[in-house]
């Protein structure tokens, strides 16, 4: 489970980068705001039930009840308590009514076609944005074509229809020739497979709300309820493989409209007629969650809500990124930035403030790649390191890394966004991109990286162990550990039991030794607890101010480039935030060397040896410093220190816990005030529980 040391320094860099603003007055904003079913439920109870799913569009059609937030546009919050007021006239010139004129969220019906344009004032300040009734028109044949009822060359559109445009004028290279390829999609098929049985044997009317086109039978405005009570459709009785041919010999029209088309996400188009001002297009979460925020059925967006992905991005705007929507930071802190850069498209200078919701990584448009995913490859990582594997997790893997190479960052020295950025997962689950100090012969842990989906097949098991974390652990929350329903933190491990048997904690997965040196006689600790131990051992060897972030400019100019390296790898795990789960091997091998580096005690093998040995020091005689030897074949505390030739002790050089493996110990000729001592016969003594030994060694100057 996720340990309170490492919470703790997360919170000191969040503190560290928080700036509290003077209180102001707000300035008005208006956000159109989306409901879906399970919203719907929860601040209408059982009436919103029967209501219908906004998906906070600007494009609607009749008789939909459009649902309207104040807020404060310079801080991006909600207005909570000021004093509002709301107005608006309709497409007749005449007075909007609102369900609450002087309430911060409040809604209207949009009853007729047309432009509503809505205002809101607080104090002096004022807002206004238009909303535009349409009706629907349905995408054409694309998408709807059967072998029973026409073949794939009798594709066709009539104008004002989706696909007159977006398929049959436009070049085939056009970016919005996209019709061909959505007919494709799941969504394109999904009521025609539904009648025809092909879903599931439960299948039944309710499901049109959701797989057909702007369905509500109160509206007369085109929708697929509103065509098929004109023309006499009523849901089949019985499931088979005729019933949506039936329907399109029947209504033409209809069927057209028997689809998610592209009328269910960017609202209905009838007043379109080219001008992108009559159409909506946004990558907001509420287009997809009027119908995945559904429970028990649909749970996507519940887990959505509940994933960094949706409730971090505040936190990025305030503490992590410089500038989340300008172009270096909005290719991952940015849904459409992400878009951009997952397309191949040129980055733009600023974005629009969107999280990254479903249509950042999933693409609504194109079923090509595995679950409409907008891209499964990735580069190489920053050291130049080459990804040939993860499957569909590579999509995770494009921003859930380090942003600088090791090597560079750390001969460049100290700067104020100095280490591997806070998402360097990808770098760790491959071993790479750590500060070695010049060891080579550190390596990750290599079955991980045989996961299929690599970060996929952990993160998105939604099968949890504790029932009552569902839908707030894994799927599309990407948690692997958190509160349940009760509020106790659990641990999804469901995927990692084929492999490490029936554990319920991260922490039972042990290591072979106890690297930290806290097991005393008891049985090793947990990766966790032993990654934390020695997490925490590292910072004490770093200046409290360097852990702290607020290092002075003439002390950043004073960090040596070991001291450089291990605050590197401090971040490195961190911010990778598994404590070590992601890789072990890698992170105690990285902890080792660096707390090695930085109290003199260098790691020369991790291979374990036969048994405990001193070696001779070298040189010997030496002036003024020697090096020294030492393996240990299992944990524990090690003494080794100097003495003259009259038995005084001179300097203890080691006096700490090791794990097996063979180390290397330089002495300066220094004793324990700093002094260089005199020529003459040295003995050194190595001592362990189960082992002593002492050499002798000659300084001559």
């Amino acid at each position: 489970m996720r340990k309170c040391f490492v919470t703790s320094i997360v919170m000191v860099f969040l503190a560290a980068g928080l700036a509290f603003p003077q209180t102001t007055a707000p300035k008005a904003g208006i956000q159109i705001v989306g409901m879906s079913p399970y919203q719907l439920t929860q601040r209408y109870g059982s009436a919103g039930s029967s209501m219908y799913a906004t998906t906070g569009l600007n494009t609607v059609g009749e008789k939909t009840i459009v649902y309207l937030q104040a807020v404060d546009s310079t801080a991006g919050n909600n207005v909570q308590s000021e004093s509002v007021t709301w107005s608006g006239v309709d497409p007749q010139g005449m007075p909007v009514t609102f369900d609450s004129a002087n309430v911060p969220f409040t809604a209207i019906m949009v009853d007729t076609t047309g432009e509503y344009t809505i205002t809101l004032t607080i104090g002096s300040s004022s807002a206004s944005t238009v909303i535009t009734s349409a009706n629907y028109v349905g995408v054409g044949t694309m998408g709807i074509v059967t072998n029973d009822t026409m073949s794939t060359n009798d594709h066709f559109a009539n104008y004002p229809q989706c696909a007159y445009c977006h398929e049959f004028l436009a070049p085939s290279t056009d970016h919005t020739a996209m019709a061909q390829n959505w007919s494709k999609t799941e969504h394109a098929g999904m009521f025609k497979n539904g009648v025809n049985g092909l879903v599931s044997s439960h299948y039944g009317s309710s499901c049109m709300k959701c797989h057909t086109t702007g369905y509500n039978p109160t509206a007369a405005d085109g929708n697929f309820a509103n065509v098929a009570s004109q023309v006499g459709w009523s849901f089949p009785k019985v499931l088979n493989d005729t019933n949506f041919a039936h329907l399109f010999n029947s209504s033409q029209k209809l069927a057209q409209l028997g689809t998610i088309g592209c009328e269910s996400c960017h609202g209905p188009g009838d007043q379109h007629n080219g001008n992108p001002t009559y159409i909506s297009v946004s990558l907001s979460a509420s287009v997809c969650l009027q119908c995945h925020d559904s429970p028990p059925n649909e749970i996507e967006g519940r887990m959505w809500l509940n994933s960094p992905h949706d409730s971090a991005y505040t936190e990025i705007q305030i503490s992590d990124a410089p500038s989340p929507n300008s172009s270096s930071c909005a290719q991952c802190h940015n849904g459409g930035g992400f878009v951009d850069f997952a397309m191949g498209n040129t980055l733009q200078a600023s974005y629009t403030g969107v999280p990254l919701a479903c249509a950042a990584c999933h693409n609504p448009h194109d079923a090509s790649k595995p679950y409409q995913l907008r891209t499964v490859t990735t580069d190489t990582l920053t050291n130049g390191f080459t990804i040939a594997g993860g499957g569909v997790g590579q999509l995770c893997m494009n921003c859930h890394r380090s942003r600088s190479a090791v090597t560079s960052s750390v001969s460049a020295g100290y700067k104020s966004h100095f280490g591997p950025h806070n998402g360097p997962q990808t770098d760790m689950f491959w071993g790479q991109n750590g500060y070695q100090f010049g060891d080579n012969t550190i390596t990750g842990i290599n079955t991980h990286t045989q996961l299929s989906d690599a970060c996929v097949t952990c993160h998105m098991v939604s099968d949890t162990l504790d029932k009552k974390a569902t839908n707030l652990l894994g799927g599309h929350t990407w948690k692997m550990s958190g509160p349940d329903s009760t509020g106790t933190v659990v641990d999804n491990t469901t995927a990692c039991q084929p492999c490490h048997g029936p554990i319920t904690d991260f922490d039972q997965i042990s290591p072979p030794v106890d690297y930290a040196g806290i097991a005393g006689s008891g049985p090793i600790p947990g990766v966790q607890t032993e990654v934390d131990s020695m997490l925490s051992k590292l910072a004490s060897k770093l200046p409290d101010s360097l852990i702290a972030g607020n290092i002075s400019s003439s002390g950043a100019k004073a960090l040596t480039k070991d001291q450089l390296g291990a605050y590197w790898d401090y971040l490195l795990i961190l911010k990778d935030g598994s404590h070590g789960v992601h890789n072990a091997k890698y992170t105690f091998g990285l902890l080792t060397r660096a707390l090695g580096e930085l109290t003199g005690v260098k790691v020369v093998s991790d291979e374990v040896p036969h048994s405990y040995a001193l070696e001779q020091n070298y040189p010997n005689p030496f002036n003024p410093t020697t090096t020294i030897s030492f393996s240990v074949p299992k944990t524990g505390i090690v003494n080794l220190s100097v003495y003259n030739s009259i038995g005084q002790l001179v300097k203890v050089l080691v006096n700490d816990s090791y794990v097996p493996g063979t180390y290397q110990v330089v002495w300066n000729g220094k004793n324990t005030s700093g002094n260089l001592v005199s020529s003459g016969v040295y003995f050194y003594r190595f001592t362990t529980k189960n082992y002593v030994n002492t050499m002798k060694m000659v300084l001559l100057k």
